[in-house]
């Protein structure tokens, strides 16, 4: 088992050396192979490396993104615990949302071509699995244990106001993005 996790993190930190490395690129190229073939330019990855991470392209990039934002989600709620389990459950869930947001402000025109290559009818499957998956550690980690009716319920309504306020966020020019917080 531990040979098994050890595994799976030397492969979560390649593919988050290779995405990051990745990221500037998709500004100018999208995501696409291209953007992803020239991650290794920058020296951080080779292109043994690059391929090895992801050998069934973009779409595995885009998952792997997802998970990755979702681990920076987990991750600024871990450091905000004491004060994320002092607020009522809505609040803790519309904290962990921004979280999650602030940790892609770096990264908001890659999120946004993100979610172009997603709009592709037969691509939709995957974009819905993503938002249930980030629903599901966003409610994980304000604490919900339900295993019955309302685990489904809690993951399908924050999977819609996920979008909605993404689509809201992503065109917010307020100054601090207070409209979003708002």
């Amino acid at each position: 088992m531990a040979g098994t996790r050890r595994r799976g993190r030397n492969r979560d930190d390649l593919r988050d050396r290779v995405l990051l490395a990745m990221l500037p690129n998709v500004v100018f190229d999208g995501w696409t192979r291209r953007a992803l073939e020239d991650s290794v330019r920058s020296g951080e990855v080779t292109p043994e490396e690059a391929l090895r991470a992801f050998p069934d392209g973009v779409g595995q990039v885009l998952d792997h993104f997802a998970d990755w934002a979702d681990r920076r989600m987990a991750a600024a709620v871990a450091e905000e615990r004491e004060a994320c389990d002092a607020l009522r459950v809505r609040d803790r869930i519309a904290r962990t949302v921004r979280l999650r947001l602030e940790a892609l402000e770096p990264h908001r025109e890659a999120l946004r071509r993100a979610l172009a290559w997603y709009a592709v009818p037969f691509r939709q499957p995957a974009a819905a699995r993503i938002t249930w998956r980030t629903a599901d550690v966003a409610w994980r980690l304000a604490g919900d244990t339900a295993t019955d009716f309302n685990h489904y319920t809690k993951r399908a309504l924050l999977s819609g106001v996920w979008v909605a306020t993404l689509a809201f966020w992503l065109a917010d020019r307020s100054e601090g993005r207070e409209a979003s917080w708002r």
